[in-house]
């Protein structure tokens, strides 16, 4: 992982190589969470349905109240282990750290400080621009040549990064719908199916042909539940706003690679440039203060955004002082989780069983009797 101190000259070919290869790696990962995360949810809620089961059709109790405790469990645990992780803030500054620093790699030579301006929107990364501009190309270059390289290596970089992009999320986006559409066919399907049971005067004995009553019920929740599931899936892959993000940023890069050929002074050339990083950058650091701030997996800190984002410029600490650091938010750590998740869901647990033990002997058949005939396992 990328350390974030970084209160030095930084080189922003250096940063870039990292932060790069750190953002690409969480990305998948972080996705891949989140698709499993639904997928334990959709258990969590079909399970529990099992025990609808146990009287009806004699399905032992012990796998259902397993099943239901591992999927709840799992949704929890894994819930508090990002929150713990903060997978999501990390995937957003190592994407930040990247970007700003490919455009500084890729302005290098330009004047104007391009990139700097186009940061100015965003007080608290101001710092983070000093840092690279402290290690940058100092002078300026033959704006020609600067211009054709900025031509092959930002815009014609970008522009196929977006298209690509834009294709991925609506095919991604296509894929979901269809998944969507046949989820909810087939709920229509079974619909129109206990429709024409229900109908009938013999519904009973139809039910038990072939477990229909089973197959009408599980199958009926699941396909709407799949359905809902695709759709949050979506909504957490922010498809529908990154397929409209790229298509506008590669639209804009072309006009403005146009605009930078037909340039024929270096104040022209050096406009283009300046509104092209601005809007590269807008980008990602519009999506950067909305991780930021974004209430991912349940996470419940809220003065972590604002240090969070003093951390990317921080000086780095002396070898004790990290040691320090790291032993107090380790602790820190331990604390919350002992308090929060072992005393507090301990204490569910522990009340669950108090009520559950309460409504058996309650129920229990007060005649002495009665009692001598229950089964040592019931």
């Amino acid at each position: 992982m990328l350390s974030w101190g970084m209160g030095r000259p930084a080189a922003p070919a250096e940063v870039y190589g990292r932060a790069n290869e750190a953002a690409t790696r969480l990305a998948p990962n972080t996705r891949r969470l989140w698709r499993s995360i639904l997928a334990m949810e959709g258990l969590a809620v079909l399970f529990p349905m099992g025990w609808l089961m146990v009287t009806q059709r004699g399905w032992p109790a012990g796998p259902i109240a397993a099943g239901v405790a591992v999927c709840t469990v799992a949704v929890v645990g894994v819930c508090w282990w990002l929150r713990w992780r903060n997978q999501q803030q990390a995937w957003s500054r190592t994407r930040l750290l990247a970007e700003v620093a490919r455009s500084f790699e890729a302005t290098a030579g330009w004047p104007g400080a391009p990139t700097r301006l186009a940061l100015g929107t965003a007080p608290s990364l101001q710092p983070l621009a000093e840092i690279f501009a402290a290690a940058g190309v100092t002078g300026e270059g033959e704006w020609h040549r600067l211009r054709e390289a900025y031509l092959t290596g930002r815009i014609d970089d970008q522009s196929h990064y977006y298209r690509h992009k834009a294709e991925e999320a609506s095919r991604d986006r296509r894929r979901l719908s269809r998944y969507v559409t046949i989820s909810l066919d087939g709920a229509l399907f079974l619909a129109v199916l206990g429709l024409w049971l229900g109908a009938t005067g013999s519904m009973r004995w139809q039910l038990s042909v072939f477990d229909s009553d089973l197959i009408l019920g599980l199958a009926g929740a699941a396909l709407p539940l799949t359905a809902i599931l695709m759709q949050l899936l979506s909504g957490s892959l922010e498809l529908n706003r990154r397929a409209g993000r790229y298509a506008q940023q590669w639209e804009f890069l072309q006009a403005n690679r146009r605009r930078l050929e037909l340039a024929s002074t270096r104040e022209e050339a050096v406009e283009v440039v300046r509104e092209v990083e601005q809007a590269l950058l807008a980008e990602v650091v519009e999506w950067f203060y909305q991780a930021e701030h974004a209430e991912v997996f349940y996470r419940t800190a809220e003065a972590g955004a604002p240090a969070g984002r003093m951390a990317l410029t921080a000086a780095p600490e002396s070898w004790g002082a990290r040691m320090v650091t790291r032993v107090l938010s380790g602790t820190g750590v331990a604390l919350s989780f002992a308090g929060r998740i072992i005393f507090g869901r301990v204490l569910i647990a522990a009340v669950a069983s108090v009520l559950t033990a309460l409504l058996i002997f309650s129920r229990a058949p007060q005649d002495v009797v009665q009692r001598s005939l229950l089964r040592t396992a019931d």
